[in-house]
């Protein structure tokens, strides 16, 4: 394949992943944004406001996203609202709700800059086949298709590895200063972006490590040495310069942290350590890429090995360690796979390719793209209908929305409803809202004291009790006695429509 011609399909690539992500970028605006959105918006829209650079909240630590995004609002208000250049403008915190769609365009752009540095990542560990097939397999995931959409900090964290990963192989080639300077500044806003994110350094280690052997015969170890501590020191100051607040606002942090490291949250608890690290790597992975890829992913790791790919068996290792670390706190979550989602498209890629080109042998080139083109093919054809199934339903009218227009056209005015999460938004109606994140919190007697008029649940919190029936048993009979009372409105997604199952049900009147 020539160059031009690698140049134009990777540019296809970054149209197409360009249209999978911005797809469903409307989600359920502007009714309500997704339940992690506001820790970003909003910090971001108060430094742009007031011009306090301290975001008092450290969770992830989300850096990258939330400075980015109070500079992005700062500078379009001046431009499309008149505001107030180089001063704090506080009437920008007026009317905010177009920043959760600019917030979501900054995480698809994140997403979009991975998918290029996946292909000049394959292109460097496989060559132009293996670069183009892997990003191509990296736009259709569909975890990271749902979370391009989203503002948090995961398509950050992702590009700032994949960064990273770059650097590094540059400085194994040419290991100049810039390179280790580059690669540690890459690893800090890494670190800046989820703490999770700090078994990068692995990479940046065994990289050195590998190569000791052979700068020390070229006479340029104590340089390539000197090097390799600048580049771990600059990955420190890069993330203390990042997240200044880190350390200056450390009372706040240090509960942040403790937060992030509780141990229950219904849904995402309940595993040792050992039964996360599993989860991980026969659940949570697989399921993120699908059966066929999973094969690919084995078969590139097992031609990694056979023929001594030390590029991609650091990468297979890192994936193990990734793992490890991500294994350590008390919660699991499938998204905190999407950060090495640019690895196992590589990988995936490479078992792909190099097998094509065991199959074809020293058949003509069109014969060997063929086969390599059909295995493609197999491989993406699941991820890829589940994919185009998921910005779908991200693009409809889902059924939370759904269940708010019917509620605000046939229950009366002023009506008293309390729901979980995942149910109708009925922000700025006239109903009484209570919301209540888990209905089984409350005791069922308070649904009967005639506080309520209705109650609303959704498929998304219940399936979680019933995902472990002997641990909430209790919450499971929650559920059975409301089951029992008048049920005035159901609605149920389709394959195809976003959203939960939600009922709602009609509370008796006063009764005790």
């Amino acid at each position: 394949m020539s160059k031009d011609t690698a140049r134009l399909t990777a540019l296809t690539l970054l149209l197409l992943g360009w249209g999978i992500f911005l797809w469903g970028i409307q989600r359920e605006l502007p009714y309500e944004p997704f339940i992690d959105e506001p820790i970003f918006v909003e910090r971001a829209v108060h430094m742009a406001a007031t011009g306090d650079l301290n975001p008092r909240w450290f969770g992830n630590p989300g850096s990258t996203t939330i400075y980015p995004l109070a500079a992005i609002y700062y500078f379009w208000f001046a431009a499309t609202e008149g505001g107030c250049l180089l001063q704090p403008d506080p009437r920008l915190a007026a009317n905010f709700s177009v920043y959760y769609l600019v917030g979501r365009l900054l995480t698809i752009a994140y997403g979009l800059l991975t998918v290029a540095l996946t292909f000049v990542l394959g292109r460097k560990v496989g060559g132009t086949a293996v670069g183009l097939l892997a990003s191509l397999f990296l736009i259709f995931y569909p975890t990271l298709a749902w979370h391009t959409t989203v503002v948090r900090t995961d398509t950050s964290a992702m590009f700032f590895v994949a960064l990273a990963l770059w650097f590094c192989y540059q400085m194994t080639d040419a290991p100049r200063l810039r390179h280790f300077v580059l690669a540690g500044s890459a690893m800090g806003l890494a670190l800046s972006s989820r703490y999770l994110m700090i078994p990068v350094y692995f990479v940046y280690l065994a990289f050195f490590l590998l190569h000791a052997p052979r700068w020390r015969q070229n006479g340029q170890f104590a340089l390539v040495f000197r090097g390799f501590l600048i580049g771990g020191l600059v990955s420190v100051a890069v993330f203390a310069l990042s997240s200044p607040f880190f350390f200056l606002d450390w009372n706040t942090a240090w509960q942040n942290l403790l937060v992030e490291a509780r141990s229950s949250h219904i849904g995402a608890d309940g595993k040792s350590y050992w039964e996360r690290a599993v989860w991980y790597l026969t659940s949570a992975i697989p399921e993120s890429i699908y059966g066929a890829q999973v094969i690919a992913l084995l078969v590139g790791i097992g031609w990694s090995v056979y023929q001594r790919k030390r590029r991609l068996l650091v990468l297979a290792v890192f994936l193990l360690v990734y793992v490890a670390a991500i294994s350590i706190p008390a919660l699991h979550w499938k998204r905190w796979t999407i950060q090495i989602s640019p690895i196992l498209a590589l990988l995936a890629a490479y078992g792909v390719d190099t097998t094509a080109a065991a199959l074809g042998g020293r058949s003509a080139p069109l014969r060997r793209m063929a086969i390599a083109l059909l295995l493609g093919a197999v491989v993406l054809a699941q991820p890829a209908y589940t994919t185009a199934q998921v910005v779908i339903r991200l693009d409809s009218t889902s059924t939370r929305i759904e269940a708010r227009h019917w509620i605000e056209e046939n229950l009366p005015a002023g009506s008293r409803i309390i729901g979980e999460l995942y149910t109708a938004p009925l922000q700025n109606t006239s109903f009484i809202v209570t919301p209540q994140p888990f209905l089984p919190e409350r005791p069922f007697a308070d649904y009967l004291s005639g506080a309520f008029d209705y109650v609303m649940t959704s498929s998304e919190i219940s399936n979680r009790f019933v995902a472990d029936p002997e641990r909430y048993a209790p919450q499971l009979a929650f559920y059975a006695q409301l089951s029992e009372l008048p049920l005035v409105q159901e609605f149920v997604p389709d394959p195809w429509q976003g959203g939960s199952a939600i009922r709602i049900f009609r509370l008796p009147e006063g009764q005790e």
